[in-house]
């Protein structure tokens, strides 16, 4: 981005994203955990963006019919966006399915991410997040909703544009098809670029950077990039 507005690469440092601080320490803890296999059904996460009502009304619509085949198989958790819609909202859109949701505002995201068997979102950061994670992602993909995060660029997630397609990507993750590992490997490269080193330090490389800027009193100053994308 920086490149494209004509800042000279020179002027460049590449950080990661101080956000996903807390991502990346969660990461590496959750590698030392021992793996729990249980008998619970997979929980397909749904998390919700905010859009607009009338799009909510068509993705949630969308996502109820391609999960519905699989309701004796499956938990589906609604995850609503913080600051956005109502609870009341988004259960009525789903009342009538005979799936058995839980609709939740509030909660540790990762800790419910980690626990997925899949995701499904639009262009929610959570998509990212899951992916980063190590869950396979898929996307509704209708008209009106921005590609603000490239998911599809990179073949980093499934795209699903209508409930049959989404009921497939359920059954290819349930079935743990050979296609994921292709998805997987892009993912890899879609986290390098999109969130630089995912080691929980990108704060800390920014404060280094300033004092050293500081210190240096540096004529010259550096322009702070959080990805290569």
């Amino acid at each position: 981005w920086f490149l494209s507005k004509g800042v000279p690469e020179r002027q460049l440092v590449v950080t990661g994203q101080p956000r996903f601080d807390a991502l990346g320490r969660f990461r590496e803890r959750l590698l030392s955990r021992p793996t729990d296999a249980g008998n619970d059904q997979p929980r397909i996460v749904v998390a919700t963006s905010p859009i607009r009502r009338e799009i909510d009304s068509r993705v949630i619509r969308l996502i109820s019919a391609g999960l519905i085949p699989f309701q004796k198989q499956i938990q589906p958790i609604m995850k609503l966006h913080p600051g956005y819609g109502t609870p009341e909202f988004f259960a009525s859109l789903v009342r009538d399915d005979g799936l058995d949701w839980q609709i939740i505002r509030h909660c540790d995201l990762h800790e419910l991410l980690s626990g997925a068997r899949a995701v499904i979102t639009t262009q929610s950061t959570v998509g990212l997040e899951a992916i980063a994670l190590g869950k396979p992602v898929i996307i509704i993909d209708l008209p009106g909703i921005p590609e603000a995060i490239p998911y599809r660029q990179y073949n980093s997630a499934i795209m699903a544009g209508n409930a049959d397609e989404l009921s497939g990507a359920i059954q290819m993750i349930l079935d743990d098809n050979e296609k994921l590992q292709d998805i997987k490997n892009s993912a890899r490269q879609f986290i390098k670029d999109y969130l630089y080193h995912l080691d929980g330090r990108a704060t800390e490389r920014v404060r280094e950077l300033i004092v050293a800027e500081i210190a240096a009193n540096n004529k010259e100053p550096k322009a702070v990039a959080y990805a290569k994308i």
